[in-house]
């Protein structure tokens, strides 16, 4: 399999990159036995302790504001609030100590890595993707103590299918109106995944990883895409000349075949319609709680799912008409008939609202969206959105009464640090 790397994207900012704090490795204590999750080339540790030492600019500069010029927290509040109601908020990632025994090829594979990942949540701003607290205070990304600062997450959606819904569905037997309950809050949630994959889309990236064990929950319950060590930019000098929809040249069988679209895996040109398909199978697993697949290696796969007989998973029947349709198109082994991830959040809203209206009879205050903050937190901090549904949804005036007030009482709840200023695209 060829590792994916590039340091030329034009989204990189190295002025916002500066503004990151550096922390010495001897300033944070890390719990090293406790491994939070191991990648191919990096593993993360939870952080137990914070004790930055401030020079006296820092000093003066942090005195008066917990914040920088850019909104990024600094050293004096990560000394101060790196617990929250008693719960550790930050974890590092670094390079595992075994690329460091696999050969100078691998050691630098892993460096690209984590070196491109830092680069890109420099500029990465959006409410649910991880947030990059620190960057070590080291020589260069080569050092073995470098390492990357980040919000902690509590448990990754795997583990949440695994051992919370599954169990709970497992208990509702026949009763239908429960399991709609469940589905709009699992809907919720891949509301939230469609709302960071169309920002990442929007920025001409495409993630290209796409799977549970790579979404997490922080310690807010917020949903977190991590892990971008595999995304890329598309760019001019990768397009293909008179494609139609534009494809580019990236690099193939890049991903977990389990969500991997068929392109990437055969070595086509692709685009961003590659997410959207994996996404599709993800959204299967979501609502389905059932593993794409389970029963197909990756020969299986290639030859089973990305040609033969193209095999894709069940549709649930609780699904509304139009999400039934969406996904169909969404995992199409044509590319060009793949909806944007715009064109899928309107599928997934206008499906979330059916289901609540159609089947448990509108949404009240200790209803539905009590059991489904993810659908909340999608819907709360994006004042476009009910405008837009308002137009374009049938729904009952109970649900927007409802939707209208949560979102303003919810409001207060948001992120500080959400509200920084826009990032600026350097060209080059």
């Amino acid at each position: 399999m060829e590792i994916c790397n590039g340091f030329d994207f034009n989204i990189f900012n190295e002025s916002i990159e500066d503004e990151f704090p550096r922390v010495k490795p001897a300033e944070i204590t890390v719990l090293w036995d406790q491994v939070l999750g191991k990648g191919g080339f990096c593993s993360v540790h939870e952080v137990s302790a914070v004790n930055c030492h401030l020079t006296d600019d820092e000093v003066s500069s942090e005195d008066q504001s917990t914040k920088n010029a850019f909104g990024f927290q600094n050293k004096q509040y990560m000394n101060e609030h790196y617990k929250r109601d008693g719960h550790t908020r930050y974890a590092i990632k670094k390079l595992s100590n075994s690329n460091y025994e696999q050969g100078d090829e691998h050691f630098v594979h892993g460096i690209i890595d984590l070196a491109l990942e830092t680069r890109l949540l420099a500029v990465l701003r959006h409410k649910h993707i991880i947030k990059m607290r620190a960057i070590a205070d080291v020589s260069d990304a080569s050092s073995p103590d470098y390492f990357i600062m980040m919000d902690r997450l509590s448990e990754t959606l795997s583990s949440r299918i695994v051992q919370t819904w599954k169990k709970e569905n497992n208990k509702l037997f026949a009763k239908k109106k429960k399991k709609i309950e469940h589905l709009v809050t699992r809907i919720g949630v891949a509301l939230d995944i469609c709302s960071a994959l169309e920002f990442l889309h929007d920025k001409n990236i495409v993630y290209r990883d796409l799977k549970p064990e790579n979404i997490g929950f922080d310690i807010r319950d917020d949903l977190k895409v991590f892990d971008f060590g595999l995304c890329s930019e598309l760019r001019r000098k990768d397009l293909v000349i008179g494609s139609d929809p534009a494809t580019y040249k990236l690099t193939k069988e890049c991903g977990t075949f389990r969500y991997m679209a068929p392109e990437v895996e055969m070595g086509l040109p692709y685009n961003q319609t590659a997410d959207v398909y994996s996404f599709a199978i993800l959204v299967s697993y979501i609502c389905n709680l059932e593993l794409p697949f389970s029963s197909f290696n990756n020969f299986q796969i290639r030859n089973n799912v990305h040609k033969g007989k193209k095999v894709r998973p069940k549709i649930n029947k609780l699904y509304p008409d139009r999400l039934k349709k969406t996904i169909r198109l969404m995992w199409d082994a044509d590319l060009s008939k793949r909806p944007s991830m715009m064109q899928v959040r309107s599928a997934l809203n206008e499906s979330w609202l059916h289901l609540i209206d159609d089947h448990i009879g509108g949404a009240t205050n200790g209803g539905i969206l009590d059991i489904s903050n993810r659908t909340e937190l999608s819907l709360r901090d994006d004042a476009d959105k009910l405008e837009t549904l308002k137009s374009n949804t049938p729904y009952t005036e109970q649900t927007l009464r409802t939707m209208e007030s949560r979102s303003r009482s919810g409001s207060s709840t948001a992120s500080c640090d959400e509200q920084m200023p826009p990032v600026q695209t350097v060209r080059v």
